[in-house]
Formats: C-alpha cells, structure tokens, sequence
C-alpha cells in the first residue's frame, strides 16, 4: 500500500469538511448528530498478470455520534 493513494473523508451530519478548521467548527456545533468517516484506496486484481478487477477500489466507512 501507498499512503499517497489512500483518500480519507470526513463528514458531520452529512456534510463533508474540507479543512481541519472547518471540520472541527463542524464537530463543535454538532452534538447528537452522525459522523462519517470513510477510507479509500485504489486496487487491481491481477492474479499471473491477469487483471480480473480492473480498477476496483477498497473501502471502509465507520459513523458515529458526536458527543
């Protein structure tokens, strides 16, 4: 894996910050409401240089209440 290549976003109630400052007014102001993090990262699937899954992208997404 390269770090490079991998894209982390956050959001607060369903709006994505774009910035640390503004993710973290976001978060100042939004108690009770959901917060989303998700984590991407670009793939192939090549199995004896066969690409099976061109283009394919890993991903994980975690939400949780803001307290």
């Amino acid at each position: 894996m390269t770090k490079a290549n991998i894209t982390i976003t956050l959001s607060v109630n369903g709006v994505a910050c774009s910035s640390d400052s503004t993710c973290a007014t976001a978060l100042g102001t939004a108690q009770g409401d959901p917060s989303e993090l998700t984590a991407t990262y670009p793939c192939n699937l090549d199995i004896l240089n066969v690409n099976f899954v061109p283009g394919c992208t890993l991903s994980a997404q975690t939400t949780e209440q803001v307290e």
